[in-house]
């Protein structure tokens, strides 16, 4: 069966049996990604892992790449709890907790981790439509939690910069140049420091 066009958009579930199948789908390639990395992991064992057809699996991800970053939305930044627990500076409390619960499940299954990386970088190299949506993947939580519901294009430039921050204190924790705690207190720094002048939502 020839593949689809690595190019074309994911495919979005309808129905809850498609909902389902692609639940399915994520659950297999994280459980082989964290066994087998990156170029272990042959779209065709996705597929038989899943229980689908593998046309089936290339209409909803068109490419390993949008596989894993499908994957990474689910498992490190879809479990977030909606929290709006302080006021003032104390909001930048709550951001460094989620980007720490970010970090601990990003690198609870290094082998994983480095696949989610690598489809990151790889979308970024291919120029994709999913690299360009990825540097506000995390906006929503952040600016929750912040308690701004139209941000200004300063408060997504500031969310921006935290973002890559924190993406480089991930890198250095899974390549062992951070313990955690040092990973936390990093990222609380880099909170405190980006967010410091941030207005208070109106």
């Amino acid at each position: 069966m020839a593949r689809a066009p690595a190019r074309r958009a994911p495919a979005a579930p309808t129905a809850q049996s498609q909902v389902v199948r692609r639940a399915r789908i994520l659950r297999a390639a994280a459980q082989l990604g964290a066994t087998r990395g990156y170029d272990g992991v042959q779209m065709q064992d996705v597929a038989k892992k899943a229980g689908v057809a593998l046309g089936t699996l290339y209409r909803y991800f068109p490419s390993k790449t949008q596989l894993f970053l499908a994957v990474m939305a689910e498992e490190v930044f879809d479990r977030a709890p909606d929290g709006r627990h302080h006021q003032g500076a104390e909001r930048r409390g709550d951001v460094a907790d989620l980007l720490i619960g970010w970090t601990k499940r990003f690198t609870q299954r290094p082998r994983l981790a480095l696949v989610m990386v690598q489809s990151t970088l790889a979308a970024y190299a291919n120029q994709s439509a999913e690299a360009r949506g990825m540097d506000l993947l995390a906006a929503p939580d952040i600016l929750g939690r912040l308690g701004i519901d139209r941000p200004s294009e300063e408060d997504l430039g500031k969310v921006r910069l935290l973002t890559y921050a924190w993406w480089g204190i991930v890198i250095a924790r899974l390549s062992g140049h951070l313990t955690q705690a040092q990973a936390e207190a990093h990222i609380r720094m880099g909170a405190a420091l980006v967010l410091a002048p941030m207005r208070e939502p109106v």
